[in-house]
């Protein structure tokens, strides 16, 4: 694996008259100078071993003392872990740019201290809380319930906190809407650990809808524009009114279970066509030969083809299984996750906007784990074994090499020598 042109040796240490102090150390730490650094690398290192894990506790009946049912604590820790991590990491760094040149904006020092999101010990502080999280719920059956609740809880509100504050000095109202969704979200895992059987259930699927919302969000922004930047020649289109339906629909798909049929089916199939069609205005097919982009707009396109598949469950039985969540969660949360982390990761390194080669094996790998978990079961429903193990071993090998891969690039400092 050959990924030296994506790194540079670290500056020499300046000669000091003894040690630092560790707080000093840490504030300076190259790994915790943006939230992209360490959300990226633990959200990957979960990626790489609670997918493992999963599969030993369900197919072997692992007894271990989780704080839900084992199919409860994976979709749990897919949303609430996962999911949350990368979108924290992602959000920090972005509001660095959402808010540049802005009244009330401030720009970041050379260590970080200043700057107008979590860097240093905080962002070390926000971590903690979200590795203790994952803590609690693997081992919540012998924890007092209130404390595995607030411990839990507690990272996505504190996370909407972070975000909020510089939003609110910068007067950046375009962007007020994502602490929000995040407090939503905290809502829904609020209503997770209170609930009993089928409310737990019933606020996974809603929080997975509710991500499914910020992908279409986040994605509509970055995705044409990474592609337009990338691909000058590309005849990327963002119609606004395109924009509009695809968002407003999927919105409404939170709302769809409390819909009369068919009218809850038909919103799904609406969103499914509306995300298609936004993708095929972003110019897919120019971006064959380029896997940093390729990866966004595959899992892109898994959006809309999940939403079709809920739609037409209602008079298909055959789709009427966790086959289009699994296409949701697999290929178009996992394959954005893994694509858009890959993409950020270099670009706010200062390294050249190209995927190392293990990467374009780990992108190929998520798709295969959605072929296998979403596609394979409906095609020959004897081999749902076999598409667990095929699926979680996939997905767990692509995030062991972003690990591989990232490891270096984000613990050190960035290739150009700005901050950040």
């Amino acid at each position: 694996m050959r990924i030296e042109r994506y790194l540079q040796p670290p500056a020499p240490a300046p000669a000091s008259a003894g040690p630092e102090p560790l707080a000093r150390r840490l504030a300076a730490a190259p790994w915790l100078a943006l939230g992209f650094r360490p959300f990226f690398l633990t959200a990957a290192l979960m990626g790489a071993l609670w997918l493992p894990l999963w599969l030993i506790i369900y197919l072997h009946g692992v007894p271990l003392p989780l704080a839900a049912d084992p199919i409860a604590w994976h979709a749990h820790e897919l949303v609430f872990g996962l999911a949350a991590a990368v979108l924290a990491g992602f959000l920090l760094t972005a509001a660095r740019n959402w808010i540049r040149g802005q009244p009330g904006s401030t720009r970041p020092s050379a260590n970080g201290t200043k700057s107008p999101t979590p860097s240093g010990l905080p962002l070390l502080g926000l971590l903690g809380l979200w590795v203790a999280g994952r803590v609690v719920l693997l081992i919540g059956d012998v924890l007092p319930p209130a404390l595995v609740l607030l411990v839990d809880v507690a990272f996505l509100p504190t996370l909407s906190v972070a975000l909020a504050r510089p939003l609110l000095r910068a007067k950046n109202r375009r962007n007020y809407a994502f602490p929000m969704l995040l407090l939503v979200l905290a809502g829904l895992n609020l209503v997770f650990h209170l609930g009993d059987y089928a409310l737990r259930r019933q606020a996974i699927t809603a929080s997975i809808d509710l991500v499914a919302v910020i992908l279409v969000l986040m994605g509509g922004r970055v995705i044409p524009f990474f592609t337009k930047n990338a691909l000058p020649g590309a005849k990327v289109r963002m119609p606004a009114s395109l924009a509009w339906t695809a968002t407003i629909l999927t919105a409404t798909t939170l709302l769809a279970p409390l819909l009369p049929n068919p009218l809850g089916p038909v919103i799904f199939i609406g969103a499914g066509v509306a995300n298609l069609v936004r993708l095929a205005a972003w110019s897919p097919w120019s971006t064959l030969g380029t896997p940093l982009l390729w990866v966004l707009h595959l899992g892109y396109a898994w959006i809309g083809v999940a939403q079709l598949l809920r739609g037409l469950g209602h008079w298909v039985l055959a789709l009427a299984g966790t086959a289009p969540m699994h296409a949701l969660t697999v290929g178009a949360l996992c394959g954005l996750i893994l694509g858009m982390m890959a993409r950020v990761s270099l670009g706010h390194t200062g390294r050249p906007l190209i995927a190392p080669r293990a990467m374009t094996v780990a992108f190929t790998l998520v798709f295969v784990a959605a072929l296998a978990r979403a596609i394979l079961p409906l095609a020959a429903p004897s081999l749902m074994t076999a598409s667990l193990l095929v699926s979680g071993s996939a997905l767990a090998v692509a995030f062991a090499l972003f690990v591989v891969v990232y490891w270096p690039i984000l613990t050190r400092p960035r290739a150009d020598g700005a901050p950040g």
